[in-house]
Formats: structure tokens, sequence, C-alpha cells
């Protein structure tokens, strides 16, 4: 089975694609009295909530982020699904994750041009009125 390779990456300049539960790093804050730590919070598309010990709500600033390994996934659970291998069921895990990241470029390289149909058909019923 294939090593999950693990990165953090900047918040700043990345944000996760995708909704779900992630590793968060919290550099060190005087003003909260906290040293750097590391914490699981809820990506909502929009930004970090929770955390387990303090987090994203109280303010703090979180500068890094990681996904979470996969998880386990049960030798049952395979079988009663009829996958004979776990990196299978990995594979469509990763194939999910890219037909999100998929439509979501879709909708931003296609959002403008369907935004000037409604100006396209009232030209176009202008002409055919006139005829």
């Amino acid at each position: 089975m294939n090593k999950c390779e693990l990165e953090w990456h900047e918040l700043k300049n990345e944000k996760p694609r995708i909704f779900g539960h992630y590793l968060v790093y919290f550099p060190a804050n005087d003003k909260t009295n906290n040293g750097d730590y590391i914490d699981l919070c809820y990506w909502n598309e929009e930004k970090f909530l929770g955390g387990i010990t303090r987090g994203a709500d109280d303010g703090l600033k979180i500068t890094h982020w990681m996904e979470l390994p996969p998880m386990p996934i049960p030798m049952d659970r395979l079988d009663k699904w009829g996958i004979k291998e776990p990196e299978i069921a990995l594979s469509i895990k990763d194939a999910i994750v890219a037909l999100d990241k998929s439509s979501k470029l879709f909708i931003e390289v296609f959002t403008p041009i369907f935004n000037q149909f409604p100006e396209l058909f009232n030209k176009t019923d202008e002409v055919n009125s006139k005829e």
C-alpha cells in the first residue's frame, strides 16, 4: 500500500478545496498566552471552525493546515462493498475529490459565460422582434 504523503499548506497561499476536518497549526500568541500547537478543526469551505482544545472559535490565527491521513478501512467492509483491495477504496476517494475539484473549476471558468446568457437572449429577442 502506498504511504500517504502529508504536508503543511500555508493558509494565506492555499485553502482546503473541500469541507472536512483538517490538522491546523496555531503559532504562539502572547495576547492569549498560548504556545505553538496543532489542533483539529473543521473547514466549511470558507473558514476553519472549532478545535479540540482551543482554536478558531477563540479568534486564534491559523497559519497552516494539513489533510488528515485516510482512515483505515476494515476488510469486512471492503468485502461487503465487493472491493478486494484497500488501494481501490482509496482510489475511489481520490476520484471523488478530483471530481469535486473539477466541478469547482468548471463553475469558475463558465460562470462568467453563463452570466452573459440573459443579455444575449435579450439581444436575440430584440433582433427577432424587429423582423
